[in-house]
């Protein structure tokens, strides 16, 4: 009896220092804990293996890293440890060190596999979002939408997706991030316009629209005309006239060879005169002498630029609104259209 206890006590102690013993880092080993999709051992091995100095110099390890954290995120049973989002920024970051372990640009072939396995995730995620808006759940489609550009910094489709979502549903801040994006990524304007109208006239949001205007300068230059308009309206709508004239015009004396600060000054003259065109009882006086400031500083702007596009148009434009008002005036004081004095003629 007494040399079966010892016995007994033997075998425990060797089942606990065999439990208690490092396990050896192994790809084949993590590779068969995926394959039996027990995933939390997968995770265990994995991150052994790659940070094991000579295994994690095999572009294999790295490959197979990307398949455990696709599963990871696939997976509709939590790993400890770590989230779809971890996940996700894992499988994405080991397929980027495939590609540099392995050394052959896109021609070796655990990259493409790599490359292959984060396509079929993208897919997934993508389909997953489509199942979401066809059945009406359409916030969190937009949240597998959001997902896509992390798996692929130069996708435009799931911005694009969210974006359509969010106007369905009127989250005009879910919009305006992805229209923001789109704006960065394409270098376009009709993006930026559209988040200021957003930002302006339905959000009210004069500060996010300043910040959107800051952003949009960034990207496509000091001299968009429609950008500029914005920025012009928003001043309007602070009532910082003055303050924006002042500005401009400090601006100007600084720096005189600059023609966008004399452009910027022709349309902000340019917007108050189509501001006071648009009122139903306009000030004569004061719409004369916007329309004359703005035909001043665009001519000052084509001294310095002469082939400056936006001042050739709308130095013409100015032109011609200044003699619709001019016949407009005329007609008050004839009490009668130029057709009619033509007719009766």
């Amino acid at each position: 009896m007494k040399k079966l206890s010892i016995l007994l006590m033997f075998c425990a102690l060797v089942m606990v220092a065999q439990a208690q013993k490092p396990k050896k880092p192994s790809i084949s080993k993590a590779k068969s804990y995926l394959a039996k999709q027990e995933l939390t051992e997968a995770v265990e091995m994995i991150e052994l293996v790659i940070n094991d100095a000579k295994l994690s110099t095999k572009p294999d390890a790295w490959s197979t890293r990307v398949k455990v954290y696709k599963a990871v995120y696939s997976s509709e049973t939590p790993v400890a440890g770590v989230d779809k989002d971890q996940a996700l920024e894992l499988a994405v970051a080991s397929k980027d060190k495939v590609a540099e372990v392995e050394g052959k640009g896109d021609a070796g072939p655990f990259i493409f596999a790599a490359e292959q396995d984060i396509t079929n995730l993208y897919n997934e995620i993508l389909n997953k979002g489509v199942e979401l808006y066809n059945g009406g759940t359409y916030e969190e489609a937009i949240g597998y939408f959001e997902t896509l550009p992390k798996l692929n910094d130069e996708d435009t489709v799931g911005y694009t997706y969210a974006a359509q979502v969010a106007n369905e549903i009127e989250d005009w801040p879910t919009l305006v991030s992805n229209y923001q994006a789109l704006g960065r990524m394409l270098k376009r304007e009709e993006f930026y316009t559209t988040v200021l109208q957003i930002q302006k006239d339905v959000m009210e949001d004069l500060p996010g629209a300043e910040a959107t205007i800051a952003e949009a300068k960034e990207v496509l230059g000091d001299d968009n005309n429609n950008i500029n308009k914005y920025e012009i309206d928003l001043l309007i709508l602070q009532d910082k006239i003055e303050d924006a004239k002042n500005k401009l015009i400090m601006a100007i004396e600084a720096e005189p060879e600059l023609a966008v600060l004399r452009l910027r000054l022709a349309l902000l003259y340019d917007q108050l005169a189509s501001n006071e065109r648009a009122k139903e009882e306009s000030n004569a006086e004061k719409l004369a002498e916007y329309e004359t400031a703005a035909g001043d500083a665009y001519a000052a702007t084509l001294e310095v630029d002469p082939q400056n596009i936006t001042a050739l148009y709308n130095y013409s434009v100015v032109f011609n609104e200044r003699a619709n008002t001019l016949l407009k005036e005329l007609e008050e004081m004839a009490g009668r259209s130029i057709n009619e004095y033509q007719k009766n003629e």
